[in-house]
């Protein structure tokens, strides 16, 4: 059986230069168990601004300019 779990997160950025963030948390299936591997990715209207892959506890932390 295939899993698959997303998390979509999604930043209007208007000066990018002016803003810094730092996202954190943890991915889960339908059931609460933790998703590991899973990829994360905070995107603006050009593209991928930061991106990085679930911990085995399901957890990330993204840190964006």
């Amino acid at each position: 059986m295939r899993i698959c779990a997303g998390l979509v997160a999604s930043f209007s950025i208007f000066s990018a230069g002016l803003w810094a963030f730092d996202v954190k948390g943890t991915v889960v299936d339908p059931s609460g168990a933790p998703v590991s591997g899973a990829q994360v990715s905070i995107m603006n209207r050009v593209g991928v601004v930061a991106q990085t892959v679930t911990s085995v506890a399901g957890t990330f932390a993204l840190k964006t300019a």
